[in-house]
């Protein structure tokens, strides 16, 4: 998503080559990871001549949300005693943002019992 973010609109050989110098991928696996994220709703591609050309269809900030919303969600379902012991202690989180936690876990409280 780098690539793409940085360089607006890029076709998949695009990716392979801005991807070369860290990482040596077969152009189907670029391709096949770029179709993954279309259908995912996190690209969005326009077909040219035989490929297609890529942009992002969400902002880094965006995705990173997902991203962290998803996690989270999978750790309350599989793990919600663990999370909880994590958040109760004190010392393994900063403090701004246990208060930032603290507040988001009010708010859901009010809008659970005003719904």
């Amino acid at each position: 998503m780098d690539v793409v973010w940085s360089h607006g609109t890029i076709g998949s050989p695009g990716v392979q080559g801005a991807l070369a110098p860290e990482r040596q991928l077969a152009l189907t696996t670029v391709v096949t990871t770029l179709d993954r994220l279309y259908k995912k709703g996190i690209l969005r591609r326009e077909r040219v001549g035989k490929g297609y050309q890529y942009s992002a269809a969400v902002s880094r900030s965006d995705l990173e949300q997902r991203i962290v919303r998803g996690v989270l969600a999978d750790l309350m379902t599989e793990f919600p005693d663990a999370l909880t012991s994590l958040l109760e202690e004190d010392a393994a989180l900063p403090p701004d943002l246990h208060d930032r936690l603290s507040e988001w876990l009010r708010r859901q409280q009010e809008e659970a019992e005003n719904a």
